[in-house]
């Protein structure tokens, strides 16, 4: 299953970032202790805080672990109302990743011709903004993943509730 590559990658991804993350706090407090002042530390710990961010979403959308408020959920009682109600849900989802990768995409294709770069590094912005395009754009995936499986579960409860009623 190629879906479990990407989640071992973000795993890889996310200790690497934590651990810039930890290592920049760290070099910050011994110098700040030797009075010089670390002027890079906010560059780097925003580039590594937008890509951690970046991976622990798509990863998070792959788990369906996202935060969501359940209240209309348990108003419906049969199991077929509760998933076409969560494939709406995943559909309005996948929807809008589709609508901010398009605008994600025009925002980095606009920002590489600008070749604007960060202040003290000087690598291109636009690695920032790649985050956040990765992220959407396999975001997509798996909600297109969760809508197919919605539709059938939608399914195969149609046909379960028409076995129950041949029963009775």
């Amino acid at each position: 299953n190629i879906f479990k590559y990407f989640i071992k990658g973000s795993d890889i991804v996310q200790v690497i970032c934590l651990c810039g993350i930890i290592l920049n706090y760290g070099i910050m407090i011994a110098l700040r202790s030797f009075g010089v002042n670390y002027r890079a530390m906010e560059e780097t710990v925003l580039l590594l805080a937008i890509w951690s961010y970046a991976v622990g979403a798509y990863e998070g959308t792959y788990n369906e672990e996202h935060i969501a408020a359940g209240l209309i959920q348990g108003l419906f009682k049969s199991e077929r109302a509760k998933n076409i109600h969560k494939f709406i849900l995943d559909f309005i989802s996948f929807i809008i990743c589709v609508i901010i990768t398009i605008w994600t995409w025009n925002w980095v294709m606009w920002s590489i011709p600008l070749k604007a770069r960060s202040t003290v590094y000087g690598y291109p912005l636009y690695f920032k903004y790649f985050a956040m395009l990765f992220m959407y754009g396999i975001s997509i995936i798996f909600f297109l993943r969760s809508c197919l499986n919605d539709i059938n579960k939608i399914s195969v409860s149609k046909t379960n509730k028409k076995d129950e009623e041949g029963l009775k």
